[in-house]
């Protein structure tokens, strides 16, 4: 389903389609065929920044996330929202490794500008052996 609106006013929207009875994601983007600018897309609920008199078209759709056939009932609430909290990663540039365990240690520090519910951070760190390069990776969720 394609959904239009334009924006009364400079601030936060909240796409929400968890009441819908399937899988449902949610694409918002400005622009028009052809030439769309994607602002943001998720399963579930999507925010996004406005600005007044920008008219913002929305694709809600059956993602098969549920493994079921397609469709049904689809609710879709449009909701002003606070904006998210600002998250700011700094990673050192040196980082130290010890041979004897194999653990490579990178410090740090990630700060937020608000309450968030849970933070998600994936790294990825690299070794060069030779011509061989070896590949880590880590996901890290935690409550903020």
């Amino acid at each position: 389903m394609w959904y239009q609106l334009t924006a009364a006013s400079d601030g936060w929207l909240g796409v929400d389609l968890s009441e819908a009875d399937h899988s449902a994601v949610a694409i918002v983007a400005t622009g028009s065929p052809g030439s769309w600018t994607v602002l943001n897309c998720a399963p579930g609920a999507v925010p996004f920044p406005t600005e007044a008199g920008q008219t913002y078209t929305i694709l809600a759709f059956d993602d098969q996330g549920d493994g079921v056939a397609n469709g049904g009932r689809l609710k879709l609430t449009i909701d002003e929202i606070t904006p998210p909290p600002e998250i700011d990663v700094t990673v050192d540039p040196e980082g130290t490794f010890d041979p004897r365990t194999g653990s490579a240690t990178i410090r740090g520090t990630v700060t937020c500008t608000d309450e968030a519910d849970f933070a998600f951070l994936e790294t990825t760190l690299t070794q060069a052996v030779g011509r061989f390069v070896i590949p880590r990776f880590r996901f890290l969720r935690d409550q903020l």
